[in-house]
């Protein structure tokens, strides 16, 4: 059964958050679903078992409320299923469509999480979305360790919030250059509200 963060795959993780999210089921129902995921045994098998038995299953499933330990951070290379995967490191060499993708995804991060890992790591020698299959590529990714996922989303969006940053503060020093009083204080006022909606939230995300 798994019981720590560095053995749950992105994929069984998902089905933990659609299993918190189903309103259809009540606590000891969700309870057992969870504890299914985490060791493969069925939720029938679970109902059949002695409670004692199942009690300590259960308790294996406390690492959960816990928050993972990683570290922003990406590798060279990365290999799941047939693919090689490079990320782009510098966030500024992002293609367009892959920028717009992972805006998109990145606004809700926790029901697109694979998709925002497929738009981070693309396999060597294509570029974004082209000569390979995207779904298969998700697919595979669904094997990553969360541990190591979640370093790697946090490394893009923190280095995405330095890249807001420092966009942020050119801008303001080309507005403090405006002549016009009232249009100086109006474009930095602008430029006050989205450096307040950039700021980061515990994760690396924006708020």
């Amino acid at each position: 059964m798994i019981t720590r963060y560095e053995d749950l795959s992105v994929a069984k993780y998902l089905e933990i958050v659609a299993a918190n999210d189903d309103e259809g089921l009540d606590e000891i129902e969700r309870q057992v679903r969870i504890v299914s995921i985490l060791s493969g045994v069925t939720e029938e098998e679970l109902l059949h078992l002695p409670i004692e038995e199942y009690s300590q299953m259960a308790r294996g499933a406390d690492f959960l409320i816990s928050v993972p330990d990683y570290k922003p951070e990406v590798r060279d290379e990365y290999r799941y299923g047939d693919f090689i995967l490079a990320p782009v490191k510098d966030f500024r060499k992002l293609e367009t469509g892959q920028y717009i993708d992972f805006k998109a995804y990145a606004a809700d991060k926790e029901k697109y999480f694979l998709q925002l890992l497929s738009v981070l790591l693309v396999p060597k020698g294509h570029r974004y979305n082209e000569g390979y299959d995207i779904d298969e590529l998700q697919k595979a990714l669904g094997e990553m360790p969360m541990t190591e996922a979640l370093a790697i989303v946090a490394f893009f969006l923190l280095s995405w919030q330095r890249l807001i940053a420092d966009s942020l503060n050119y801008s303001e020093r080309a507005a403090k250059r405006i002549q016009d009083p009232m249009m100086r204080e109006k474009t930095l006022k602008e430029i006050a509200k989205v450096r307040t909606a950039s700021k980061p939230s515990g994760d690396g995300s924006q708020a």
